[in-house]
């Protein structure tokens, strides 16, 4: 009988705010967004504070 492996997760390692920034933006790369740019500045700082907090369930709903 083959011996099996245990497979453990890696350490998790946070990205950094510039990787942050750049994945965030990326779906923004429309020239259309840039009517947009402060607000989406805005949606960037507070979607960062909830990455860096580990917000992970920010609205919870009890169990029925």
């Amino acid at each position: 009988m083959p011996k099996f492996s245990v497979r453990k997760p890696d350490k998790y390692v946070p990205l950094s705010k510039d990787q942050f920034r750049e994945r965030f933006f990326a779906r923004f790369y429309d020239p259309a967004f840039l009517a947009v740019q402060p607000e989406l500045e805005k949606v960037f700082d507070v979607a960062w504070e909830g990455y860096i907090g580990y917000r992970k369930a920010p609205r919870t709903t009890p169990a029925w």
